[in-house]
């Protein structure tokens, strides 16, 4: 082989390196992936281990799901939630830009043992066990090796369906899943002149289906779209269940949305 013929087997390689690199940034898997162990529980069964006070996990439990939320609006901070065909879980990553590592789709599974299982907002949550003096159900993995620890990403990305249902349907145990509810529409608020007054998305916002039952959206205000309007439209709305008190209000289901365009007009 002569220099010429060295010098283009050398480029050719490092293309072929730059180009892995590449398709493994944009959410694809290298071609020496490993799988990842094998799943050996639910989530409907670790929600059963649950007896209302965060736990430690010391055996070698193991879930695994898709991820269903992205952070890249703001609207979910340092967590993301996994579902499988039985329930969801929130993981309690710690970490921004999420949705870079673990986008919505990709399956990702996750050895519980070490971990704290807890509550929130009647989401199941994995993390690190809270301090004593901590009034949170969990506390977030804090750092990469942490969190490289517990979780294994999987190699292709399926994105899961919101799952339809109407608001009179909705149970706890379906809290941390994904679903859309369709016919909605916001609870307004009239001026004294008779117009209907611009009702931004930050905070706590009452939606009605035509039966009368109602669902709550949370934003957080530091979520992108937090001061744009809300459709005062029929709409329908896909989101991660909670259960919990709106702003100080009786407990009722809410509804955690991911980007603007989870609420879709008719």
């Amino acid at each position: 082989m002569d220099r010429k013929e060295k010098i283009n087997l050398t480029v050719a390689t490092l293309a072929v390196a730059m180009l892995s690199a590449a398709c493994y940034d944009s959410h694809t898997a290298p071609d020496n992936y490993v799988s990842p162990p094998a799943a050996n529980c639910t989530i409907a069964a670790l929600r059963d281990l649950y007896d209302g006070s965060t736990r430690k996990i010391d055996a070698d439990i193991i879930i695994s799901g898709r991820v269903t939320t992205s952070d890249s609006d703001g609207n979910f901070y340092k967590s993301l939630v996994i579902e499988d065909s039985s329930g969801a879980v929130e993981i309690m990553a710690g970490m921004t830009d999420l949705a870079t590592t673990y986008p919505t789709g990709v399956a990702l599974t996750v050895s519980l043992e070490g971990c704290a299982l807890g509550e929130s907002y009647g989401v199941m949550q994995i993390g690190r066990y809270p301090a004593s003096f901590s009034g949170y159900a969990t506390d977030y993995f804090s750092s990469r090796v942490l969190l490289d620890k517990h979780i294994t990403r999987g190699g292709d990305i399926s994105p899961v369906e919101a799952q339809p249902m109407v608001i009179a349907e909705l149970r706890r145990e379906m809290c941390g899943r994904i679903v859309r509810i369709d016919s909605l529409r916001m609870r307004t608020e009239v001026s004294d002149e008779g117009y209907i007054v611009p009702t931004p998305w930050s905070g706590y916002i009452t939606f009605f289906d035509p039966a009368g039952d109602s669902v709550v959206v949370y934003t957080r205000r530091y979520a992108d779209y937090a001061d744009r309007a809300v459709p005062d439209a029929r709409v329908a709305l896909t989101g991660i269940l909670q259960y919990g008190r709106s702003g100080g209000s009786k407990e009722c289901f809410q509804l955690k949305m991911r980007h603007e365009t989870d609420c879709r007009t008719y």
